[in-house]
């Protein structure tokens, strides 16, 4: 089960002084942990950092012991033996503390996963010790779809909250507020919090989303951004199931919707996605007839790559 340690002043116990070590000492001190680390010897990059931040490590060159694990909230240790590992691993139960083995899955109780770190927003990614390449893979795939700002909008979001519950009654009015909050995240514009509390516009949204040949794959970042909007999901008899699946879990699911239902839907301030892979231009004018907001996002198709042509060396 994912979760997230609380690790401020918290004591951790790292045996090993190995480059990785070092890394997972990094990381802990990231998260605030006070580090008892037990070693006969250490790495240089272990000693720089240990040099760096002195108060934040309690140093003992000796091997390990059980007792090592006394108030520890986590175990972490870094060996090539299979019998040290099962032995830390069993101290690790008998204290009752959770024991990692770098890089040896057997030995774990939990796993380190890869890190999207946009603090206070984080993302880990963990394939149970298999295949730690592709969560890496996986890591620098989300990264290229977070804006630069994130850590900066999640802060802000944090110093609101209050204010939020307080201005907004829980639900539709706020969950309002806080959708628009996402839009300009993924906007690109800077944290601002004065512009978030412009007057909220009265009525729903229409969202014609173009899916192209149907590929789940070829849909846009908005469009993906805007069915986890939904309130509601109109999808037409093309649209594959591996599409509709996307929509917010909460979203409601209709075959079709006429004008008045539209405009009932519209009056109540809700989201609705129609999503087509066919021309949705016949419905636009009846809709905008009716003073109803339309958004379109377009599809994407799948480029057509040129014949490569081969030049003798």
């Amino acid at each position: 089960m994912p979760v997230f340690h609380r690790l401020i002043d918290a004591k951790v116990l790292l045996v090993g002084g190995s480059p990785a070590a070092a890394w997972k000492a990094e990381l802990l001190r990231a998260a605030g942990a006070q580090i008892r680390l037990v070693s006969p010897q250490i790495c240089a990059e272990l000693a720089a950092l240990v040099s760096r931040q002195p108060t934040a490590f309690d140093l003992y060159n000796r091997d390990w012991s059980p007792a090592d694990f006394d108030g520890a909230r986590l175990a972490i240790m870094d060996t090539d033996c299979d019998l040290e590992a099962a032995s830390f691993e069993q101290a690790g139960r008998m204290a009752g503390v959770p024991v990692n083995v770098i890089d040896r899955p057997a030995f774990c109780q939990f796993q380190f996963g890869s890190i999207v770190n946009r603090s206070p927003a984080i993302i880990s990614i963990s394939t149970d010790g298999a295949a730690p390449v592709l969560g890496q893979a996986i890591r620098r795939r989300i990264e290229t779809l977070l804006p630069a700002t994130l850590s900066g909008w999640t802060s802000l979001a944090q110093k609101l909250r209050p204010r939020i519950n307080a201005l907004y009654a829980e639900g539709q009015q706020r969950r309002a507020f806080w959708e628009g909050f996402v839009d300009r995240v993924f906007s690109g514009d800077a944290p601002d919090a004065e512009r978030l509390f412009e007057p909220m516009p009265k009525g729903g949204r229409v969202v014609f989303i173009n899916a192209g040949p149907g590929d789940p794959e070829l849909l846009t970042v908005k469009a993906m951004r805007t069915l986890q909007q939904a309130d509601v999901v109109i999808c037409d008899a093309t649209v594959p199931g591996t599409i509709r699946e996307l929509a917010r879990r909460e979203a409601q699911h209709i075959e079709a919707a006429d004008i008045a239902e539209m405009r009932r839907l519209f009056a109540a301030n809700k989201t609705v996605v129609h999503v087509t892979c066919s021309d949705a231009t016949p419905n636009l004018a009846a809709l905008q007839a009716h003073s109803i907001a339309i958004d379109i996002i377009p599809g994407v198709t799948a480029p057509q790559c040129p014949t490569p042509q081969w030049v003798a060396a």
